[in-house]
């Protein structure tokens, strides 16, 4: 949902198509960016710990965004600065797996 619903309120208050552009490009850089970095701090850190940290910061930036709409003080580099959901999954594809699924549950809700 939130990848149809950014780029709808990016280009309803920025009205610009280098403004959405520049919002997928923001949202997709983590692919390219922290996919290594990703690795080599799943093998080095408790692996529970950065799960709650980065599912903490993805509840974060919604709720965030959410609450400027609300007030109206929402500028379009705040939506584009705040990571998207896919920064967990690029920075670790495969952590998931190595917990129960009940905990990776857990984690989500």
């Amino acid at each position: 949902m939130q990848s149809v619903a950014e780029p709808w309120l990016v280009l309803s208050i920025g009205g610009s198509s280098f403004l959405l552009g520049l919002d997928a490009f923001a949202m997709n850089a983590p692919f390219w960016i922290l996919a290594l970095l990703g690795g080599v701090l799943a093998d080095r850190a408790d692996r529970t710990l950065i799960i709650y940290f980065f599912q903490g910061i993805q509840m974060l930036c919604p709720v965030l965004i959410v609450a400027l709409v609300a007030m109206g003080w929402v500028k379009v580099w705040m939506i584009i600065a705040c990571p998207s959901s896919s920064v967990l999954q690029t920075l670790f594809p495969r952590l998931p797996f190595h917990l129960s699924f009940r905990r990776w549950s857990a984690v989500r809700i």
